[in-house]
C-alpha cells in the first residue's frame, strides 16, 4: 500500500508537532537534575548545614559569600591570603580564563577547597599535578552503608570522625 505525497506530509506535521507539545516536554522534566550541593538550600545533597557552621559556629566568624559561577570576582578579593574558596559540585569544565584566574588567587596566598570526584573537578586538580580517579572508594567493613567511608581528622588537637560520602581516589597526574 503506496502512501500518498499528502499522506506522508500530514504524518510528518503530526509527528513534529506531537514531538514538538508532548515528548521534549516530558523528556526535558525527566532529563533535568536538580542542582547539587546549594550552600543555601536543605536538601539531602545540600552543604548549608557546612555553611551555617562556618558563618555561627562558636569561635567562628567567617564571612560566607556565594559565586555562582564564574570565579572571575576572585580578582577583586583584597586579601587572598585570608580567603578560602570551596568549589562544590563542579557542573562544567572550567574555561582556560578561569583556570588562570585559579592560579592567580592562588599565587596570591589564596586557598581552595574542592568538593568534587571525577566529573568537571580535574580541570581544577590537573593545575596541582593530581587527578580524580574514576573509580569510587568502598569501605566493606563499615557497617552502615558501604558507600561512606569513617575516617578520622584533628582539628585544632581536636578529634573527629568524618564519613565520607562515595568518595574517590586521588592520583599524581601523568
Amino acid at each position: 500500500m503506496a502512501v500518498s505525497s499528502r499522506s506522508g506530509i500530514t504524518i510528518l506535521f503530526v509527528t513534529i508537532v506531537v514531538c514538538t507539545f508532548i515528548l521534549f516536554p516530558i523528556l526535558q522534566v525527566v532529563v533535568e537534575r536538580d542542582p547539587q550541593l546549594s550552600a543555601y538550600d536543605d536538601d539531602k545533597n545540600d552543604i548549608s548545614q557546612f555553611r551555617e557552621s562556618l558563618e555561627n559556629e562558636d569561635g567562628t566568624s567567617y564571612n560566607v559569600s556565594a559565586i555562582l559561577s564564574n570565579p572571575a570576582v576572585l580578582e577583586e578579593v583584597g586579601n587572598p591570603s585570608e580567603t578560602l574558596l570551596i568549589i562544590a559540585g563542579t557542573e562544567s569544565p572550567y574555561t582556560i580564563l578561569e583556570l588562570e584566574i585559579l592560579v592567580e588567587f592562588i599565587a596570591n596566598g589564596g586557598s581552595i577547597l574542592v568538593f568534587g570526584d571525577f566529573d568537571y573537578s580535574n580541570t581544577i586538580a590537573n593545575l596541582f599535578g593530581i587527578k580524580f580517579v574514576k573509580h569510587k572508594l568502598w569501605d566493606q567493613n563499615y557497617k552502615g552503608n558501604v558507600s561512606l567511608i569513617e575516617t578520622t581528622a584533628n582539628v585544632d588537637g581536636q578529634p573527629y570522625a568524618v564519613l565520607l560520602n562515595e568518595p574517590v581516589a586521588i592520583q599524581s597526574a601523568p
